[in-house]
């Protein structure tokens, strides 16, 4: 990785490149024989000079939650150094003379001879991740002709769902972890890493294909050569990277993207494991922002077909996408979440999988009773975004935090479940022996909520409405599939909307895929409405920042 000049060459094969190859008064000529503990066993291991933990580990079979792309943001790949010398972030540190400490991985580079480490289980990668395949509109159609198939596939930033088609019948579904998450599990960081280099762009490309979408071919149409037709629908981003275009611009004011609209290509344009000659069609998008997710979302739903009906469709994620159709105009909207409610920003925060609470309640005595995905309650290990909110509205309601996130630091501490913290997570609440949520996590919470809210009701309020008047709510995506509706609206993460007007819809995506594979014409039918969306950033309209500011508290 160090070249003879000491700079860092990017033509090497590692994914993540060393920023600054540059430490202080440490040589790192010599490769360290690193004793690592982690889940209950020991390894030894060489990790060569100048190259980040985080990689020779992964080298070893050891692979940390790099959720940010080894870009030292989440702090989800802590170690303790318990003996050698090291550099953090470019600064020199001698465990034997200094005394254990932690440091994130993916800043940390061996720089003596001999070392050892402890990795918590919290750091290492857990796969297992719940991928929401169920959707609550019907695709129709039909695939190309008696005995042929088509495949659709909805391609997330952090999984891939998938389905087989036939005569217009799902027959079977499958998914799996977008396995380009090495790369950060966010469109952001798939933005910087494309933009490293031609070879880093081509190889989150192939990661995608050959990782991800190929094996699940494999799983849902062995007999690759009945596969007619391919369909995908997915955000703008991602868009971008299948289809091989850069998605730089999309990163950088104004934030245009080079393409909406993505003709059919044949498959082995792309590398798909299927007749070089099938078509592959993509759905097209919006805005850098609003991705062909959402436009199949439209689609199949049925969204703003009423023009006299005022409603809003919302597929809330990292960046929470808003649609609203008021008498024939159609808005389109982005508010930028953040993690904090997909498992990041939040140190107890996790992703649905086995073992992450998805629901909780809290009683005016102050207790807790969990709902375990898995159900085994002796395994926790997070509570994921749905039980976050329900979290948030509990403890609100119960009257132990108060309308900025706060504890009520005289019940929690009679009820013997006030902790101290640190200066940077604020006191800490202790739910269970396993979790214990700090102020700090609330913070994150309510800053991405308020994101959501005040992204609602300025959209709303731009055409001279209130959430009073909707008469639909379209919820995508498996986040709202999980949400308690009443802890939601609650909390004001979703407006005020009575419960007979909320449709939730499922994974929209891929049933637009689906439709898509099924019958590609609903492409050109959507393309034909496409104009008619307008789309506005939010942070254009003036009421916006203050209404954040307002929604920054609960209810």
């Amino acid at each position: 990785m160090i070249s003879a000049s000491g700079a860092c060459r990017r033509g090497d094969p590692a994914v993540y490149f060393i920023k600054s190859c540059a430490i202080e008064n440490i040589p790192v000529r010599t490769t360290m024989k690193l004793h690592v503990d982690s889940g209950g066993r020991r390894l030894d291991i060489d990790a060569p000079p100048g190259r980040h933990l985080s990689e020779s580990l992964a080298e070893a079979g050891i692979r940390l939650d790099l959720r940010c792309g080894g870009n030292n943001r989440c702090g989800r790949c802590r170690v303790r150094l318990l003996s050698g010398r090291f550099a953090i972030a470019g600064k020199a540190y001698d465990a034997d003379r200094e005394g254990p400490r932690e440091a994130n991985a993916c800043r940390l580079i061996p720089a003596g001879v001999e070392g050892r480490i402890e990795i918590p289980d919290s750091s290492l990668f857990r796969d297992g991740l719940l991928i929401e395949t169920g959707f609550r509109c019907a695709p129709s159609g039909a695939a190309s002709g008696p005995g042929e198939s088509a495949l659709a596939f909805d391609i997330g930033t952090t999984t891939v769902a998938a389905a087989l088609v036939k005569d217009g019948a799902v027959l079977r579904t499958a998914g799996a972890p977008n396995a380009q998450s090495r790369f950060g599990d966010n469109v952001i960081d798939r933005i910087v890493a494309a933009g490293r280099s031609p070879e880093t762009a081509a190889e989150l490309r192939r990661v995608l294909v050959e990782e991800t979408l190929n094996p699940l071919i494999a799983e849902l149409a062995p007999a690759s050569g009945s596969v007619r037709r391919i369909a995908v629908a997915a955000n703008t981003v991602m868009s971008h990277i299948f289809c091989g275009l850069s998605p730089e611009s999309i990163g950088v004011s104004p934030f245009r993207p080079l393409r909406l609209r993505f003709p059919a290509e044949p498959a082995a344009n792309f590398g798909l494991a299927v007749d070089a000659e099938t078509p592959v069609h993509v759905w097209p998008a919006i805005s850098g922002s609003v991705g062909g997710d959402i436009t199949g979302g439209i689609a199949v739903t049925g969204f703003g077909r009423v023009p006299d009906r005022l409603e809003l469709l919302l597929d809330i994620g990292t960046n929470c996408e808003m649609i609203l159709s008021d008498r024939g105009r159609k808005l389109a909207a982005a508010a930028a979440a953040g993690p904090a409610f997909e498992g990041g920003s939040s140190a107890v925060g996790c992703r649905a999988r086995p073992g992450a609470v998805d629901h909780l309640a809290v009683s005016e005595a102050g207790y807790f009773r969990f709902h375990v995905i898995g159900g085994d309650l002796r395994r926790i290990d997070g509570i994921c975004g749905s039980g976050l909110v329900d979290f948030l509205a509990g403890m609100r309601g119960a009257g132990l935090i108060d309308e900025f996130g706060r504890y009520n630091r005289a019940r929690l501490g009679s009820l013997g479940r006030l902790e101290a913290g640190t200066p940077e997570t604020g006191l800490l609440c202790r739910l269970s022996s396993q979790l214990a949520v700090s102020e700090a996590d609330i913070e994150a919470l309510l800053k991405a909520k308020a994101a959501i809210e005040a992204g609602v009701l300025a959209l709303l309020g731009s055409v001279g409405r209130s959430p009073s008047e909707l008469d639909a709510l379209y919820l995508c995506g498996g986040f709202a599939s999980a949400l308690d509706l009443a802890s939601a609206r609650s909390t004001g993460l979703l407006p005020a909307v009575a419960a007979d007007r909320i449709r939730i819809c499922g994974n929209t995506s891929l049933a637009a895929a689906i439709q898509a594979a099924a019958d590609p014409e609903i492409l050109d039918q959507f393309e034909s409405e496409r104009p008619g969306f307008r789309d506005i950033p939010l942070n254009n309209l003036p009421e916006f920042e203050e209404l954040y500011t307002r929604s920054l508290a609960l209810n």
